[in-house]
């Protein structure tokens, strides 16, 4: 289990490693402090429920620390990750050797859309082909370093991928740091799901259903797109 693993590396750097986890960066500026509050909180509490029944993992997730980073700060333009990736990897390389946080090969960024699913709950009732457990809210997850000229770049890859909240922290973390496996791996998954979120490992049912949902929203949206060409649906509201 990564949570013995890590416990043992904790224990055997004697302080070297104090904390573990991710540095996040705010990329969204929009919002106002209330709504950003709101998200913290929300958010917060997401990735903290997480260990349960593992024996031991107290002292373990005592020390798991989401270090938050203002990119207001240090010059990251609004809804540049780019810039947040620039500035992640160039900090992790100067602090490597001293005493830190033990932190995943890889940023969060809490750009506008990943904030507005804290902040405004997604609920598709009477739909039985996405279980509601995959539409929660979701943060972006970046790689240390992006090649645009990877195969996965020219598929649609930007170096990113949005991840289920609840799944952060023992799932998504142990894979990047204690398996080795990357970011793109994920998105490999991700573009899978309705909104190209990571959800975990699958299940050939979810998939299944996965596609069926987007079968039906993308020739419900073509037909629409027809009407409106035809002039047979509105694009304003009548009396406009």
């Amino acid at each position: 289990m990564w949570v013995g693993g890590l416990r043992r590396v904790l224990d055997r750097e004697e302080g070297m490693y104090t904390k573990w986890g991710f540095v996040a960066y705010r990329v969204c500026y929009g919002h106002s402090e209330e709504e950003w509050k709101l998200f913290l909180g929300r958010f917060q509490k997401d990735v903290k429920n997480w260990g349960e029944g593992v024996a031991n993992v107290e002292e373990v997730r005592e020390k798991m620390e989401i270090r938050w980073v203002d990119g207001r700060e240090y010059g990251i333009a609004e809804g540049d990750v780019e810039g947040a990736r620039k500035h992640f990897a160039m900090n992790e390389d100067r602090e490597r050797g001293e005493p830190q946080g033990l932190l995943a090969p890889g940023f969060l960024a809490a750009d506008r859309s990943s904030i507005d699913s804290y902040i405004h709950e997604l609920r598709m009732p009477g739909q039985t082909l996405v279980d509601e457990a995959d539409l929660g809210p979701f943060i972006l997850v970046g790689e240390k370093r992006f090649d645009g000229r990877s195969r996965r770049a020219l598929a649609g890859f930007d170096g990113t991928v949005r991840v289920l909240g609840s799944t952060l922290i023992d799932d998504v973390w142990p894979t990047l740091w204690w398996t080795g496996i990357t970011v793109d791996t994920l998105w490999d998954l991700a573009v899978l799901h309705p909104s190209r979120v990571y959800v975990g490992l699958l299940v050939q049912s979810q998939i299944e259903g996965w596609t069926r949902f987007r079968n039906i929203r993308d020739a419900v949206l073509k037909k629409a797109h027809e009407w409106q060409r035809n002039g047979k649906l509105s694009s304003r509201p009548s009396g406009v």
